[in-house]
């Protein structure tokens, strides 16, 4: 603790001016010294300034994001839902990210973009995702790992060029397509009713949910364990008409699944949590529930690494010459 407020009076005199006038943060710990930028900019000036194996934490509020983030680096927010006091990360407009080659990553968590589009060179260029929402994503040549991820309109997994793959654990997911030589792989997830046509597919412990009554996922697709909740009245009806021998099960009713249902937009904080009855009937590979709530990670959309709320500090030195520094930190 004292190195870090020995290096905080170094670097926070300078942004007195600014952090009198925004309460948005980004800090940047670079070799144990912590830098604060502010304003909607931080996040660009904080990711100019750093370097490989770096960590940028965001405050709550709306940052502009860099043109491209490839170097690799972690990227933390305040979280993807405004739950009691705690308020949202929000990334506007559409960031480009660069997944790292073997041995590097980017790792980002807790923040809620518009639009996030991954690229790499490969099938073994990484970027993570954990606890963030993300309304429209498309990935190209890369691995994208997703875990307690709302991911919704759109997830796009593209291997026109090469291998792509995407990996969501515990994760709520809407519109899926795919192209050319992806693949996705998903364990503890829900899934919407887009899922007709994607056959490079291995889904183990999920939910399919779909209004549609064409909905059903194709012979080349893999599927086991799995649960499809349906308000169809047709009790005939089956996502699983092509998977039947791999202990797949239908639910017709919304009501008798689920605890409340909103419908699919992680807009609307719907978290699905299963009613008791279903939680103990329909069980996973892991003998858990299926579904984002159960697994080795059961859903939770709170960031899990303390954020900086505020730094404070006086102007004036005491008799040593001394700055004191305040941070609060939850």
């Amino acid at each position: 603790m004292k190195r870090l407020f020995l290096c905080l009076t170094l670097v926070l005199a300078a942004c007195l001016n600014a952090a009198a006038q925004t309460n948005l943060i980004a800090s940047l710990s670079h070799n144990d010294k912590l830098t604060a930028y502010y304003g909607e900019e931080a996040l660009k000036e904080a990711y100019a300034a750093a370097q490989d194996g770096d960590v940028i934490t965001l405050s709550s509020g709306t940052f502009s994001c860099p043109d491209t983030i490839r170097k690799a680096i972690s990227l933390k927010g305040a979280g993807m839902m405004s739950i009691g006091e705690s308020r949202s990360t929000i990334m506007k407009g559409t960031c480009n990210i660069k997944a790292q080659p073997k041995g590097k990553s980017i790792d980002i968590e807790g923040i809620v973009w518009d639009y996030v589009y991954v690229f790499g060179n490969g099938a073994t260029d990484e970027v993570s995702f954990l606890k963030c929402k993300i309304y429209s994503m498309s990935t190209r040549n890369a691995f994208s790992k997703f875990i307690d991820c709302l991911i919704t309109n759109h997830f796009y997994v593209d291997g026109y060029e090469k291998a792509t793959q995407a990996y969501c654990t515990n994760c709520v997911l809407t519109w899926l397509q795919d192209q050319g030589y992806s693949s996705m792989t998903f364990d503890h997830c829900i899934i919407d009713g887009s899922f007709n046509s994607i056959k490079r597919m291995d889904v183990r412990n999920s939910v399919f949910v779909s209004r549609y009554s064409d909905a059903v996922i194709p012979s080349e697709a893999s599927c086991i364990n799995c649960v499809g909740v349906t308000n169809s009245e047709n009790t005939t009806y089956n996502f699983f008409v092509n998977h039947n021998d791999q202990n797949n099960k239908m639910v017709f009713g919304f009501e008798d699944f689920f605890k409340t249902f909103k419908g699919l937009s992680p807009a609307d904080g719907e978290l699905f949590d299963l009613t008791d009855e279903a939680a103990a009937k329909y069980l996973g590979d892991d003998d858990s529930q299926v579904g984002i709530h159960g697994g080795s990670a059961p859903f939770d959309p709170l960031p899990s690494t303390a954020q900086v709320k505020k730094y404070g500090l006086k102007t004036a030195q005491d008799a040593d010459g001394n700055i004191k520094v305040t941070i609060n930190v939850e």
